[in-house]
């Protein structure tokens, strides 16, 4: 079976020499190279559709097998695919393109059913897979459609619905997911099965933080009302009036609190996976999680101000590339923050000067900062700030080791956190060192835990939510 480097390089080599809705380049069709020749179900196609002087142009391998039990063979303006169950159909341009970085038959989408079809309206072109359906236009690049977001979209007319075309793949969220359209976006979760939600309602939804808001996932989809259109959500509706172009958002019911972590791999390693938003297996419902091994309050700090901020620090795994963090904390009820450890871990370290994180504030030439300049209480109010009166529950820093030194670090941000109560009435302290001291059994080295750590950490933030 050819390597997918392999595939991806033939189809980069057919790229090159066809365009979505074009012919080959004068000159190429007839460059056949010696030794290769269709045969049996690809030949026929290949052969109906005009052999050679078809868009496919000359063959440039041989007919190869590929996974389950599949053929295909690689031409000079794209590839015909063959397996048993959906017999020998042909791929070009843009939609072989966004097939093979997908991985083509072991993607999502399976083997095509049918061949490309189009030009549909603004020079748009689809296809069928057994899983789903790519579209392709000169705007958007190749999009993946399937399952229900693939139903709803063809019953509703698919390009030619009032959603238009697909704009990216979809999404997943923490307990559904997500598909944006030129004109809305389809969502999904198990509880509200598919619905759209279009127009100015979307954009009413939108300012509502979307499914993380207060109204939750829609319900229905888009329908007539006395005056205008309304869409129904799990927690109320929005009205648009058709006269006057305004929305009218109505919240009708209640839901469990939605919490934002912000933290390093002690808290976030209790949401299920790292560095993702991501629906927790804690038991504390509705929770999302932002995070990455080693995580300072500086470097968290500097990702907030910047997507795009990386650490220096070796070893470091990359956060989540492009989160918009204040969009998270703004569209939660709750702000949980892990942060402080990373720092008291590095302050008894005498790092070059010249490797301090990009985040960190204005290190001594000794190259640390030391505990008692009032940088800890800077960043305990950067992110009180950022909670914009939210409720906060921090956990305090829990030390299971023997460096008198280090346990001085611990203890004295410790402290911070409780003088910071008295200017933060809305911020309240997760006691995790006196759950360290109580069941030091947990600890796996001198401030990570293992799972029974991690449950005991979260039955912390379940208690304090009354859950």
């Amino acid at each position: 079976m050819p390597s997918l480097l392999r595939r991806i390089a033939l189809a980069a080599a057919t790229l090159a020499v066809t365009v979505q809705g074009t012919v080959l380049a004068p000159g190429l069709a007839q460059a056949a190279p010696g030794g290769c020749a269709p045969k049996g179900a690809i030949a026929g196609k290949y052969t109906s559709i005009g052999a050679v002087t078809s868009r496919l142009g000359s063959c440039v391998t041989d007919e190869l097998p590929v996974a389950r039990d599949g053929r295909a063979e690689f031409f000079q303006g794209g590839s015909i695919y063959w397996s048993r169950a959906t017999g020998a159909h042909v791929l070009v341009g843009g939609i072989q393109a966004a097939y093979a970085g997908r991985g083509w038959e072991n993607s999502v989408l399976g083997f095509p059913t049918t061949d490309e079809f189009g030009p549909l309206m603004r020079g748009g072109y689809g296809q069928h897979f057994q899983n789903g359906s790519l579209y392709w236009t000169p705007a958007t690049g190749g999009v993946v459609v399937r399952g229900a977001f693939h139903r709803h979209w063809a019953s509703s007319g698919w390009e030619n619905s009032a959603l238009g075309y697909p704009l990216r793949d979809e999404v997943a969220l923490r307990d559904g997911a997500v598909q944006p359209f030129e004109r809305g976006a389809l969502y999904w979760s198990p509880a509200t099965g598919a619905h759209a939600v279009l127009g100015a309602i979307f954009a009413a939804y939108a300012q509502r933080g979307y499914e993380w808001g207060d109204l939750g996932y829609p319900v229905t989809d888009e329908y007539d009302v006395p005056g205008g259109r309304r869409s129904d959500f799990q927690f109320g509706t929005i009205t648009w009036n058709a006269a006057t172009g305004a929305t009218n958002v109505t919240v009708t019911g209640s839901r469990a609190p939605k919490v934002t972590v912000l933290g390093d791999s002690l808290t976030f390693g209790a949401c299920g996976e790292t560095a993702q938003r991501v629906g927790a297996n804690s038991g504390v419902q509705g929770v999302a999680c932002f995070g990455w091994p080693g995580a300072t309050s500086d470097e968290m700090q500097a990702y907030v101000e910047n997507p795009g901020f990386r650490s220096s620090w070796p070893n470091m795994l990359l956060p989540m590339p492009g989160v918009d963090l204040r969009a998270a904390v703004r569209s939660s009820d709750v702000l949980v923050v892990g942060l402080g450890t990373n720092d008291a871990l590095r302050d008894r370290a005498g790092y070059d000067v010249r490797s301090w994180p990009q985040g960190d504030v204005a290190p001594l030439p000794s190259g640390h900062v030391p505990v008692d300049n009032g940088y800890f209480d800077q960043k305990i109010d950067y992110f009180m700030q950022l909670a914009a009166g939210k409720p906060v529950y921090w956990y305090d820093l829990g030390y299971h080791g023997g460096d008198r030194a280090t346990a001085y670090y611990f203890s004295h941000r410790n402290d911070r956190l409780q003088q910071a109560t008295r200017r933060w009435p809305n911020l309240r302290i997760l006691p995790w060192a006196a759950a360290v001291r109580g069941n030091p059994r947990m600890m796996i080295d001198e401030v990570h835990v293992g799972e029974a750590g991690n449950s005991v950490r979260w039955n912390l933030l379940r208690t304090a939510l009354g859950r």
